[in-house]
């Protein structure tokens, strides 16, 4: 059927006044099947029933509804907030309207953001000051690693141990400049340094030295390893050994570190070597002459041990 409007004529064939009668408000409206009309003019909107027995409605913009949908009634739906816990985002449904509370950042240390492309809401960290975590316990060392941030200052700082400190600061991969491990074993990067920090060395001159002489040449309080003897005469010789006596009895004869005397001459004697090298801790070092040849008149001997 073609827009008609109040300017239009109305054509009619055979209408009688029992037709006419029937055209009230208690009479059904047929409509036609057929495809879809054009989008009518401005102002106007177009009714018509399709092939699938459903009758649709055509706008000005184009737009096909169907004034079948929903016939039957719709849900009354609701929301509610689920869970034991936490705070819900649902607030209430005016009339078919479905409201929700906003998420909020309640100050500057949390931010809140909308992430349109990925259809979220991120929540993040803001700006967050040391005072803010307060109420965080401190580190008290029970875990087995601890990382610092940076380079911060230490100070005062207490070492309780230093058992774990296995790795090496020789380098800066290391650690750098201290390597704490071999401070305790003895193990640095060149030994003779390390070494050398544990060295002790006694120094005798003796004059006109006789068959007779013995002495204490060190106490050592604690556990030692012989090094080297050295012992020089200006002519002659001179036969010795070094004893270790006890800690409570330096007058009485203990063991000696070589198990034949030696002999310092002219030329020199290096001795590096010990048959009883071992120095136990709180042990005396004593010096005995046993012979004396070709009148020499000054002894230099030299002990060197290290602390083990």
């Amino acid at each position: 059927m073609p827009i008609t409007d109040t300017s239009d004529s109305l054509v009619t064939r055979n209408l009688t006044v029992e037709d006419a009668l029937t055209l009230g408000p208690e009479t059904a409206l047929e409509f036609q099947e057929l495809s879809a009309p054009g989008t009518p003019p401005s102002g106007s909107l177009l009714a018509y029933a399709k092939a699938d027995g459903k009758l649709y409605a055509k706008n000005d913009a184009g737009t096909e509804y169907d004034l079948t949908a929903g016939a039957a009634g719709g849900e009354a739906n609701t929301a509610s907030n689920v869970g034991t816990g936490g705070v819900g985002v649902f607030k209430q449904k005016a009339g078919v309207d479905l409201q929700f509370k906003k998420i909020n950042a309640g100050s500057a240390k949390i931010t809140v953001a909308e992430d349109a492309g990925n259809s979220e809401v991120d929540i993040d960290l803001g700006a967050v000051a040391i005072a803010d975590l307060s109420d965080v316990d401190a580190k008290t060392g029970t875990g087995t690693t601890v990382v610092m941030s940076g380079s911060p200052a230490l100070s005062t700082p207490t070492i309780g141990d230093f058992s774990n400190a296995g790795h090496n600061h020789q380098s800066a991969g290391g650690g750098g400049t201290l390597d704490a491990a071999a401070i305790g074993s003895g193990t640095l990067p060149t030994g003779r340094i390390a070494a050398r920090h544990r060295t002790a060395a006694r120094v005798l001159y003796i004059e006109n030295p006789a068959a007779t002489d013995e002495f204490p040449i060190a106490y050592v309080p604690d556990a030692a390893t012989l090094v080297a003897v050295r012992a020089v005469t200006d002519v002659g010789t001179v036969d010795f050994n070094i004893e270790k006596r006890s800690k409570l009895t330096p007058d009485t004869a203990g063991t000696n570190v070589w198990s034949a005397e030696k002999q310092a001459t002219a030329g020199g004697l290096e001795q590096s070597s010990f048959d009883s090298g071992s120095i136990g801790a709180d042990e005396w070092l004593h010096f005995s002459v046993s012979a004396v040849a070709s009148s020499p008149t000054r002894l230099w001997v030299s002990i060197e041990y290290v602390i083990d």
